[in-house]
């Protein structure tokens, strides 16, 4: 027997509650979990834009200080350097954990602006953390470039006050959603598979043979 929207609907309208009781209970289950068993992650984010000569990066003098050719590849270079265990070993030390932190680096092309997004399980350690970054990102580009390179910091990092993830209510809502599905598909899967005949008109469409008598229903 095939699936159709007629047994679809059919077994919407009579399981209906039942779908909706297992998508709050699984609603409720998740809201938990993210609430109580799932560290939350906080994002202390900052911003830098460098400034350097023709030199740094490989650049050349025809190209020109001014050039996108060489701001594409300042960028790049500067985004690699940040992005070394070196870098981060020194932020490590100069932040006083006992742990390499964790954070993202990402730019966007035509542009010497560099975005840093540190994430950590501790509110403070992010935010200590990012301002580390700002703080030493100068000195160490200067150090590791051919010319010195010089950061302004257009964004100075703030303490997050609200966790980025895990979003409780939505990774609830999707939970939820996701078990009244696969509840639903369950019930038709059951309303098509099983070999229980519940009326005549059943009967006739699964069938396809006359039906001589029936046993009316007296209730």
């Amino acid at each position: 027997m095939e699936i159709t929207l007629d047994i679809v609907l059919r077994v919407l309208r009579k399981s209906l509650l039942y779908i909706m009781l297992f998508a709050l209970i699984a609603g409720i289950l998740a809201f938990f979990v993210c609430g109580f068993l799932v560290q939350p992650t906080y994002v202390s984010k900052t911003e830098i834009n460098l400034i350097g000569n023709e030199n740094a990066a490989g650049g050349t003098t025809a190209e020109g200080n001014n050039s996108w050719v060489f701001a594409n590849r300042l960028l790049k270079t500067c985004a690699s350097i940040l992005d070394t265990r070196d870098f981060a070993l020194k932020i490590k030390e100069d932040a006083g954990i006992d742990y390499m932190p964790s954070y993202s680096i990402s730019y966007e092309d035509e542009t010497t602006i560099i975005k840093i997004a540190v994430s950590d399980h501790n509110p403070e350690n992010a935010f200590k953390i990012a301002q580390e970054i700002a703080n030493n990102a100068n000195t160490h580009l200067a150090e590791k470039t051919v010319t010195s390179v010089s950061v302004v910091v257009i964004d100075n990092p703030v303490l997050p006050i609200h966790a980025a993830s895990p979003n409780a209510p939505t990774f609830s809502m999707i939970f939820a959603v996701a078990t009244a599905f696969v509840v639903l598909v369950i019930q038709v899967l059951k309303e098509v598979l099983g070999t229980k005949i519940k009326d005549e008109s059943e009967l006739r469409k699964r069938y396809n043979i006359p039906v001589l008598a029936s046993i009316p229903d007296f209730n």
